[in-house]
């Protein structure tokens, strides 16, 4: 049987889900690097466990980011016990473990905080397939939710549901920033940018609404220790139309005074597709994209290094 089939358990209303070759090359790849059987067999069902909710969300067409999850990052993994998976743009799902037999879903203390869901993954004993019980929404877990009974958790219906939902919390509407009303994340591009200059208004800007802020971005991996100033211009030239200008930049923490070669810009619209991109060739100092659009239409914000790769969403 292939991984990419997904079965539907009709009479448990669960998702059967297969566990193919590279499910376990990931999880044996990444269990022999700890240090003594029983981490190693901790790390082996969590990354099969983030894997299958991986696939499953891959199928109905929801997007992930492996790469970027805690549970992939080797040193994470030797130090704590997670399970996690980046649905880009909305959070962190954690995907955790359920040992044949087991009625409860457990929680260790660095898992109880900035997940966006949970989801039970209940093992079958040769390992060979895993079936998703369902998941409860991280606002019902608190910092002393040591663990889930399985009776209280929802359908996976509800889980697609629950990800539109939190997307929409998630998008950051720049339509509010004229009222300067902004996250604490979104800053004054000079608190971030020590030679900020191109964001400075021409004369026939003044007589238009504008605002412009700043928010750290770091990408991790070989960039882990050199931040990113994301900086977005909103620009109101109609009554249902503005000006968007997206730049990167170096921040002021980081050593370098330059942008990585190879780091990508991409701009993607409504329906997912990029709409323009741009890329650092050679030493600069920023990386920008301009675009118009009107309210209430979205677009998000790509930047990828390599494997790296965060999206911001946004609603003008």
């Amino acid at each position: 049987m292939s991984e990419n089939n997904l079965i539907g358990n009709q009479n448990l209303d669960l998702i059967t889900i297969p566990l193919g070759i590279e499910a376990h090359r990931y999880a044996r790849e990444f269990a022999v690097e700890q240090t003594n059987p029983e981490k190693g067999k901790q790390v082996y069902l969590n990354t099969l466990a983030v894997y299958a909710v991986h696939r499953y969300l891959h199928w109905i067409d929801i997007e992930t980011n492996l790469t970027q999850s805690e549970s992939w990052q080797s040193g994470t993994r030797m130090l704590f016990d997670v399970a996690d998976l980046v649905v880009p743009g909305i959070g962190k799902l954690e995907c955790r473990p359920v040992l044949p037999n087991e009625k409860l879903v457990h929680l260790p203390v660095e898992v109880r905080q900035a997940r966006m869901g949970y989801v039970a993954v209940q093992f079958s004993q040769q390992l060979t397939q895993v079936e998703l019980l369902g998941f409860i929404p991280g606002d019902s877990i608190t910092d002393l939710s040591e663990e889930i009974q399985l009776n209280e958790l929802h359908s996976l219906d509800d889980l697609i549901g629950h990800l539109e939902q939190t997307e929409f919390k998630k998008l950051i509407a720049l339509r509010e920033w004229l009222e300067d009303n902004y996250s604490p994340d979104w800053r004054s591009p000079q608190e971030l940018v020590i030679a900020f200059r191109r964001f400075k208004r021409s004369k026939s800007e003044t007589l238009q609404p504008s605002v412009v802020r700043a928010k750290e971005i770091n990408l991790g991996g070989d960039l882990a220790q050199r931040t990113l100033a994301l900086v977005v211009r909103l620009t109101h030239t109609s009554t249902d139309e503005a000006d968007i200008l997206v730049c990167l930049y170096p921040t002021n923490e980081s050593s370098y005074t330059d942008l990585p070669h190879n780091l990508q810009l991409t701009i993607v619209d409504e329906q997912g597709s990029d709409f323009m991109n741009a890329k650092t060739t050679r030493l600069k100092e920023s990386l920008c994209l301009s675009f118009s659009g009107k309210f209430d239409e979205r677009f998000g914000v790509k930047i990828a290094y390599e494997n790296s790769c965060i999206t911001e969403e946004f609603v003008i």
